[in-house]
């Protein structure tokens, strides 16, 4: 339902929580309520990652001092967007 072409690692947390997810539509609806459009790719296709991400079994985290770095900037980044879209939103 919440995945387009797949069934979803998340099914049971879609599945539990299916009233307020079905609120929001689909996925574009989720993000746009919560002003997350910096998060995803334009089509809405792909998750903009704060670090290359390339499988859900690698280590999110980040494992070297460049890698904090750039995930605090983008971190960062997307938090100064968020902030100019909710103000636009007003």
């Amino acid at each position: 339902m919440f995945y387009a072409q797949f069934p979803s690692p998340r099914s049971g947390v879609f599945d539990r929580h299916a009233d307020f997810f079905s609120l929001f539509q689909d996925f574009k609806g989720y993000v746009d309520f919560f002003l997350l459009q910096d998060l995803v790719t334009e089509g809405y296709s792909k998750i903009n990652y704060w670090l290359n991400h390339k499988s859900f079994d690698e280590n999110p985290l980040p494992q070297s001092v460049e890698e904090y770095l750039e995930y605090r900037q983008n971190t960062l980044d997307f938090i100064a967007a968020r902030a100019k879209r909710i103000e636009a939103s007003w």
